[in-house]
């Protein structure tokens, strides 16, 4: 077996150096280009700080019909408890990353702008309130106007890029030591599949963290068998962001109740 050596970046600041580091083997996953997300340490004169990530997917900021199927009468009352349940969620005095798994809003240019405008106002709170910095990065979903699946994306692409640290619609993520797809879509057992699946991953096995679905159901088996974890907003607990320490206790504890395959006759 040969030697992998990590690829370094660095970023200086204020207050210390900012290091991220890659999987050089990464790069295409089914044909789709990745941007990889494995690890984030904030260096500091006296410690080394690794980033605490969290997870969230469908949060459909001012969304009249899903803020009503969530129980709010007006997409306003829905976003501002969405805005403090994130709030009290989310820690004080760290620096954290935010992985939004897609459709931050459903419709027009104009109102996924004004989705832009709330979730930055969101980091900047978070930031003058708790003193959290938060990145974000942006996985795309099939309501994102950003999505390439959009005739005309691009448009809707360099706003997202001007509020999200990254947009992609694919990452790979290591969660524990063990790799992780992050996708906007499950492998399987989702409405309407066809609709969308020139923008899928194939299912090889690896087990997904999704949105998507709007299923308060946290786990899911593909149709090959392969372990799905949903982090939609009704599947997370107070409709806030997954930690990675919940995301990987769901996981371990989904893998111990895996369904025998079907015996071939």
């Amino acid at each position: 077996m040969g030697v992998v050596a990590w690829n370094d970046t660095a970023t200086n600041n204020d207050d210390g150096l900012l290091i991220s580091r890659t999987d050089p083997l990464c790069g295409y996953i089914n044909g789709i280009d990745t941007v990889i997300a494995e690890y984030y340490f904030f260096v500091t004169r006296d410690r080394i700080v690794a980033m605490k990530d969290y997870f969230i997917s469908d949060p459909h900021f001012g969304h009249r019909l899903v803020s009503r199927l969530r129980g709010f009468d007006d997409p306003y009352k829905h976003d501002r408890y969405l805005y403090e349940q994130w709030m009290d969620k989310l820690p004080s005095n760290e620096r954290i990353r935010l992985w939004m798994l897609g459709d931050l809003y459903c419709g027009k240019p104009p109102a996924e702008e004004k989705a832009l405008r709330f979730i930055a106002q969101f980091r900047d709170d978070l930031l003058s309130r708790k003193n959290t910095d938060m990145w974000m990065e942006a996985l795309l979903g099939n309501h994102d106007q950003a999505h390439p699946m959009k005739r005309n994306n691009l448009r809707s692409l360099r706003n997202f890029n001007r509020v999200f640290d990254s947009v992609q619609t694919v990452a790979r993520y290591s969660l524990n030591g063990s790799l992780v797809m992050l996708h906007h879509f499950p492998y399987s057992g989702d409405y309407e599949p066809e609709k969308t699946m020139q923008f899928r991953l194939h299912d090889l096995g690896q087990t997904l963290i999704h949105g998507h679905t709007h299923s308060g159901e946290q786990i899911s088996w593909s149709d090959k068998g392969t372990l799905q974890v949903n982090v939609g907003v009704e599947a997370c607990p107070g409709f806030a962001p997954m930690s990675s320490e919940e995301v990987a206790k769901v996981i371990a504890e989904a893998s111990r109740q895996k369904p025998k395959s079907p015996q071939k006759q």
